[in-house]
């Protein structure tokens, strides 16, 4: 809502222009302006002791910012590969948001701009999660290497995609595909 009072566009045409286009993600947009006959992963959401196969896609949030955003692998590797490139932001915008606030007492809150920001063997390690009826993913990006890890399931409430990202890794690490941690 801020985002559109301060230019005077809709949100999600706001994102379409500044973020989508510039990295090339043809396959992402809002939840609530597929096109008929668009292709969708079925989401599946953990209920008790069964998933449920038809999670309600009106959720409370799966519409607006929270929840509404839908996109491919293959768009989220256009949008790590853009990040670094500089077309969606500059190297001292992405120095900033990839800083950890720092609290009152001067200790650094663990968060940047909407990114958690933690230190991993001398290694800085950007990420940031979410989950939505049915769908849950993990985006990690290692700052020290060209190294981003996406991982996107259509299924929540049992899945936990920081463990599976972190398994990931740790497999083709052990593969020596990438250095060690």
């Amino acid at each position: 809502m801020a985002a559109e009072a301060v230019t005077g566009t809709d949100y999600w045409d706001l994102l379409e222009r500044r973020f989508f286009r510039p990295a090339g993600m043809r396959s992402t947009g809002p939840r609530n302006r597929l096109k008929p006959g668009a292709r969708m992963a079925s989401g599946h959401f953990w209920n008790d002791d069964r998933f449920d196969d038809n999670p309600p896609a009106s959720a409370p949030g799966s519409t607006w910012a929270a929840g509404g955003l839908l996109s491919t692998a293959a768009d989220m590797a256009r949008w790590s590969i853009a990040l670094d490139h500089g077309r969606i932001l500059g190297s001292a915008a992405r120095r900033a948001m990839w800083q950890p606030a720092l609290l009152a007492d001067g200790r650094p809150a663990g968060w940047g701009y909407g990114w958690q920001v933690e230190t991993a063997g001398g290694r800085t390690i950007v990420s940031h999660g979410g989950g939505t009826a049915g769908f849950s993913c993990r985006y990690r990006r290692d700052l020290s290497e060209p190294l981003s890890t996406i991982l996107l399931t259509n299924q929540n409430g049992r899945a936990d995609p920081k463990t599976m990202t972190d398994a990931l890794l740790a497999a083709i690490r052990a593969e020596g595909l990438i250095a060690p941690a």
